[in-house]
């Protein structure tokens, strides 16, 4: 956490890091892999082209939506799920508040979305299935 905290909040550079921590270049850099890899680090996209949002307008409007989120096209369509779970999990993860629940459905991006959420123990935030079990949609995230 100190390597991530120093390169990402405190705009050190890798070799700074390394120097301040007394270690590797080439051990800073694995140390910020796992941190992200492991959801240490996360990263939100704000803000998209014009015309996502332009798009993102018509379709709020023409669908008399309060939200709408446009994501870019994924490679191949293998990839739209992630995608989509993805910027799904960055949705609630910006509009949950402390004591909400959150009642999960069925499918593929579902479960993907739970896997990309990260969700502190502190804000209490309740997550109920609407489909019966959750052993299914939790699996990565029994308690250690």
């Amino acid at each position: 956490m100190k390597v991530a905290w120093y390169y990402y909040k405190e705009n050190l550079t890798q070799n700074e890091v390394a120097d301040l921590l007394e270690l590797s270049r080439a051990k800073v850099v694995r140390m910020l892999e796992r941190a992200r890899s492991e959801g240490i680090v996360q990263f939100q996209i704000k803000g998209i082209g014009k015309n996502g949002l332009s798009i993102e307008k018509e379709f709020k409007e023409g669908f008399y939506l309060k939200n709408a989120y446009i994501i870019p096209s994924p490679l191949n369509k293998v990839d739209l799920s992630v995608s989509l779970s993805k910027a799904a999990a960055q949705y609630l993860q910006n509009k949950l508040q402390p004591n909400d629940m959150v009642g999960l459905g069925w499918g593929r991006a579902v479960s993907k979305t739970i896997e990309y959420l990260t969700i502190e123990p502190i804000s209490h935030i309740s997550v109920v299935t609407l489909t019966g079990g959750v052993h299914y949609y939790l699996h990565n995230h029994r308690q250690k």
